[in-house]
């Protein structure tokens, strides 16, 4: 919608209550920008919006407004100032823009070797991401075969926080001023020769599997590590065009593949893949299917997990998955949706849910190539192993925890991943029902 000559912008607000079953509109709002900038336009307008309600509701409740905390107040007090990662797409295409980004001494790199399944952490503390200046980078040059822009990372202060005075007094090219901002980028070194020895990393850095050990990484980290990662995967898996078969180059900060022969175009993809924790509807869900397959440690069991196939629907395959591999029946229009999350190992996104079915009623028939085993566990079970800390799903954490506790029941997988998302989602209820909340 940005035309060339439409350099403001403007927005309507509107705050409607009910009462009586009756709908009245409270307050409207016309807030004006002096600015064309969408990124500054969407925090503004959101900023302008919770004001307003502020407003009304101070108003019928009888609150001085002058007492509550402004919305740049309730930023800084409440919520933490975190990383807001730009993946800034119209840079892509400016390759001299990205040249002098990427010699910026604030440039980080995210470093990664053998296709984005090994990645660069802090030594020290491997569930911090390890990233390293252009000049840090120079030391492992040789071994680089790809980098890829991710994108600007930006650190908003205090002052960037728009509000209703600062933006009629900010010009636009000043509003990006008061953030800190780093530029981005992936290195995926011998992405082409997975039988290359690792490059010895710099001092005070270490490699660890990324699958396992990013969801023990912060919430921004986790993102640029799976960001990065997914591009070192398909840049791996895509050196030929798919249309014609003729060598392809990368373009676009390497987030893009253009064929050298037909100059088609094509970005990456993934593939929807769907993870479900179901709940034995015969004890009022306070049992859960949980199972473990071949590459999971000793105890360690999970959600069902597996393919969208072409032509279903995400709530057909639960139904299937679940039966193929455990030979359970979930019950009809039982499945909801509980959140996503990127799984670039290679190319998936986890989308996940929770389903019920009827524990009693019926028997185990587990998918042999797949499940080593598969089980009810209680609430109580469950709740225990959510207390063992660390990489779960890696052989050595998960032999220790059961070094030190040999009585536990089972082992599930770290927070991070959607698969503990969905536990803990149960969990959580499960708790607040048995304090009848």
């Amino acid at each position: 919608f940005k035309y060339p000559e439409m350099t403001t912008g403007f927005a309507v607000l509107a705050i409607a209550g009910r009462q009586n079953d009756q709908v009245q509109v409270l307050q409207q709002e016309i807030v004006q920008s002096p600015t064309n900038n969408r990124v500054d336009n969407m925090r503004y307008f959101a900023d302008a919006a919770a004001n307003l309600a502020v407003q009304v509701i101070a108003e019928r409740e009888g609150i001085d407004p002058a007492s509550l905390l402004t919305t740049e107040e309730l930023t800084n007090q409440i919520f933490p100032v975190k990383l807001w990662l730009d993946r800034a797409t119209p840079l892509r295409s400016d390759a001299t823009a990205l040249a002098q980004l990427e010699a910026s001494s604030s440039a980080q790199h995210v470093v990664m070797q053998k296709g984005g399944s090994q990645i660069l952490v802090n030594q020290q503390d491997p569930t911090q991401l390890a990233t390293l200046t252009s000049t840090e980078l120079q030391k492992v040059t040789a071994a680089i075969s790809e980098t890829t822009f991710l994108g600007v990372v930006r650190e908003p202060t205090a002052s960037s926080i728009p509000n209703d005075e600062t933006i009629q007094q900010q010009p636009t090219s000043q509003k990006s001023s008061t953030n800190t901002e780093s530029a981005y980028f992936g290195v995926n070194l011998s992405s082409l020769n997975d039988t290359t020895s690792p490059p010895t990393p710099p001092e005070g850095t270490c490699w660890v599997d990324t699958r396992t050990q990013a969801p023990l990484f912060s919430p921004e980290d986790n993102a640029l590590a799976l960001h990065a990662t997914a591009y070192a995967q398909w840049q791996k898996r895509t050196q030929y065009c798919n249309l014609c078969g003729g060598p392809i180059q990368l373009v676009q900060g390497g987030t893009c593949a253009q064929c050298t022969s037909c100059q088609a175009l094509s970005w990456p993809r993934q593939d929807p893949s769907m993870i479900a924790l179901v709940t034995s509807r015969d004890s009022h869900n306070q049992r859960v299917l949980l199972a473990r397959s071949k590459r999971h440690p000793p105890r360690v069991h999970t959600a069902l997990a597996g393919f969208v196939e072409a032509g279903e629907t995400f709530e057909d395959a639960v139904a299937r998955e679940v039966w193929e591999e455990t030979g359970i029946v979930i019950d009809e229009g039982s499945v909801q949706y509980v959140g996503s999350q990127p799984w670039p190992f290679p190319q998936s996104c986890m989308i996940g849910f929770l389903a019920t079915a009827d524990a009693e009623s019926q028997t185990f028939d587990l998918e042999a190539d797949e499940i080593v085993s598969a089980d009810w566990f209680s609430w109580e079970d469950v709740q225990t192993a959510a207390q063992v800390p660390g990489a779960t799903m890696q052989a050595p954490v998960a032999q220790a925890a059961l070094e030190r506790d040999p009585t536990l029941p089972l082992l599930i997988p770290p927070k991070g991943v959607i698969a503990r998302k969905l536990i803990d989602t149960w969990l959580d209820r499960m708790t607040a029902e048995s304090k009848g909340q």
